[in-house]
């Protein structure tokens, strides 16, 4: 209840950037849990491969990139009334507050993901990263993602120093249409 007063007495433009989050982590959720991903990986970019034309250079030292070449904030965009470098923290602290609240389970994946495409519409260029550790008792793996923008980790911190970065797609593999 207390989250609904929050909700109710917040700016419109929060509003609406929270209805955008729960959306998104909805879209997010659905994909992960509902399509196998050999028919999304191909949105996801690996670093290594060469921009578009015209693009910046891939970035070497991060693992992998979801969602394609970012855009530019479309012509005639406002802008954000929220300082460039603190945007990503402040969307992301929004996804992570809605995430807590929806009624399906919204973790690292979705998040970042949600986070993602929240920050493109914005003009942020961003990489999602996957990540595997060793489970403690168990002789199988842990996975997690996060999202970078630039050198900070904005969504996913917690525990990310205990995970190693996974290699990015290869185009190796079955792949089945």
């Amino acid at each position: 209840m207390k989250a609904v007063r929050a909700f109710v007495r917040a700016p419109v433009a929060a509003k609406a950037m929270a209805l955008e989050a729960a959306l998104f982590l909805l879209l997010a959720r659905l994909l992960v849990a509902h399509v196998p991903m050999r028919h999304w990986r191909r949105w996801l970019v690996t670093a290594e491969e060469p921009a578009p034309a015209g693009g910046p250079p891939p970035d070497s030292h991060v693992a992998f990139s979801a969602g394609g070449p970012e855009r530019p904030a479309p012509a005639g965009a406002h802008p954000a009334r929220t300082p460039p470098q603190r945007l990503p923290r402040r969307v992301a602290r929004i996804v992570r507050r809605v995430a807590r609240h929806v009624p399906f389970p919204a973790v690292c994946l979705p998040q970042a993901m949600a986070l993602q495409w929240m920050l493109r519409r914005r003009g942020v260029a961003s990489r999602l990263i996957f990540g595997a550790r060793r489970k403690a008792q168990d002789p199988g793996l842990d996975f997690h993602a996060w999202l970078t923008v630039g050198e900070e980790c904005v969504i996913g911190a917690g525990e990310v120093e205990t995970y190693a970065p996974l290699p990015p797609f290869d185009g190796i593999g079955p792949r089945s249409g």
